[in-house]
């Protein structure tokens, strides 16, 4: 199971969140605790070879930066003789060695610019790209054959084609064990490298494999080479800098603990409303979207009528939403609340307020898209809703403009002012609404007022709940009071009266 769980190596993929500069790749070797290692009968007595054998048992460890090259003794000799330099390659390696003093390594680097190895996924489709599939899928290889010899030329253009487009997408960095055997000249008699690990960048989606996975000191991997696995094991560790990454996932969980806080403060405050106003709760989730193209995020406004106060924020936006598919049908899951809080008068049937939603879209480029517009009108009736909502976009009348201007810049917004969707009659225009997706949404209003007999001035705190016996001390203290205020006024009435009459 040992031995098993060494050479059971596997890979795995990171999703980067800083610049590779700051990736530092951690490689720690040693030799197996074998009994090749142990002193021969006699040689314990001496202390260097048990200092020896104790310094062969510790992990030699090794940093990696990305695409940083280290030489074997044999890249160390060839590159090193500018007589053996026949490319810009050779040349920048012949300098980087004299000029930064480099010294060949046990454990050394290729890297991305010297091609060593094929890239990853590529040998799945044998090397057939995009161009090359096309033709395989539109059965034009024996057009090719027949019009073209056999097609050799023709076919190693496509696949040049395709391996510029597959190596622009991936960037490669390997690191090796050198097990060659040398002379005492350092002339190589026979080579064996032995690959550690190899890392891979997806400059196209930002993300990292490295093949074997990060392990550590109890599961260390066995070194294979081409005639079996060595008596060498290493363990891996991956740094991706900005250590303050921690910190900062700290700050955001702060940041949401507090604003959870304030919202649970607010709703446990009981608070009449003032005298003869009601108070409207609406709780308001977007819920999902269909049938529109790329990913999208939804703008809404809501619109109050005029005998109507609010101090909530009343636009806003959802999360940039990828699609999900949900038997064969396009969607996205929002899950979007809004809350806000409207007031007016009692005795009066307030006007329903206007939502509005606006569906954009965000191409691979950043270019913005109106996808559709919609509109309801939400009843300030206590209770719970749920609406599906159609969308509609306003396009130009000419069909040829409107396509091109909006695949090449995103078109425009035609319409300015939202009202045109409550009222569309009413407004004089020069383009066309197309049906789109939809939007699903439900929402809850709770309102909130006076009871009849009861009385709260602005501001009222919440009233504690009174025993008996303290309503009865409260009336005693008040008619304490009230007699102690008549003895006063009687005792200030016959001192005036005494004035009086001696005058």
């Amino acid at each position: 199971m040992y031995d098993f769980l060494k050479n059971n190596k596997s890979s795995n993929i990171y999703w980067l969140k800083y610049p590779l500069q700051h990736f530092n790749l951690t490689l720690k070797l040693k030799a197996q605790e074998t009994i090749t290692l142990l002193p021969k009968f006699g040689e314990h007595l001496n202390q260097s070879n048990e200092e020896d054998a104790q310094n062969v048992l510790q992990y030699q460890e090794y940093n990696f930066q990305w695409q940083e090259k280290l030489f074997s003794q044999y890249q160390f000799t060839k590159f090193g003789d500018i007589q053996n330099c026949v490319s810009e390659k050779d040349l920048a390696f012949h300098r980087s060695i004299h000029q930064f003093n480099k010294k060949p390594q046990k454990v050394f680097t290729y890297v991305n610019k010297e091609y060593a190895f094929p890239l990853p996924f590529k040998s799945k489709d044998n090397g057939i790209g995009l161009y090359s599939s096309c033709i395989k899928k539109l059965n034009l290889e024996i057009f090719l054959n027949d019009n073209f010899g056999k097609g050799e030329s023709m076919h190693n253009l496509f696949k040049s084609e395709d391996d510029v487009a597959f190596e622009d997408e991936w960037k490669a960095m390997y690191i090796f064990y050198d097990n060659s055997n040398y002379d005492e000249d350092n002339n190589l008699i026979f080579q064996d490298e032995c690959l550690l690990i190899s890392v891979y960048h997806n400059t196209k989606y930002n993300y990292i494999m490295i093949s074997p996975d990060v392990n550590n000191e109890s599961n260390p991997y066995a070194v294979e080479s081409s005639s079996g696995y060595l008596d060498f094991e290493y363990f891996i560790n991956v740094d991706f800098g900005k250590s303050g990454c921690g910190e900062e996932f700290k700050d955001l969980l702060n940041k949401l603990l507090k604003k959870m806080e304030k919202k649970q403060k607010h709703l446990i405050k009981f608070v009449m409303p003032p005298l003869e106003t009601r108070k409207y709760y609406i709780s308001l989730e977007i819920e999902s979207a269909k049938d529109f193209d790329g990913d999208i995020y939804i703008e809404y406004h809501v619109k109050v009528p005029e005998n109507i106060d609010s101090v909530s924020l009343l636009t806003g936006r959802t999360h940039l939403n990828k699609c999900l598919m949900n038997e064969d049908i396009h969607m996205w899951a929002f899950g979007h609340i809004v809350d806000f809080e409207v007031e007016s008068a009692t005795g009066i049937d307030p006007l329903p307020l206007r939502i509005f939603f606006e569906v954009i879209s965000v191409d691979r480029w950043g270019r913005h898209r109106t996808e559709g517009y919609t509109y309801f009108p939400l009843a300030l009736i206590p209770g719970f809703c749920k609406k599906q909502l159609s969308c509609t976009r306003p396009e130009e009348l000419n069909e040829i403009d409107a396509e091109s201007r909006r695949f090449f810049v995103g078109g425009y917004h035609l319409i300015e002012d939202l009202e045109m969707l409550v009222k569309p009659q009413l407004y004089a225009t020069n383009f066309r609404f197309v049906s789109t997706g939809s939007i699903a949404v439900h929402w809850t209003v709770i309102s909130h007022s006076h009871s009849p007999g009861c009385h709260s001035s602005e501001n009222q705190s919440p009233v504690p709940h009174t025993s008996c016996s303290e309503l009865i001390q409260g009336a005693d203290a008040v008619l304490k009071q009230y007699k102690r205020a008549k003895e006063t006024l009687a005792a200030a009435t016959k001192s005036l009266i005494r004035a009086v009459d001696s005058e």
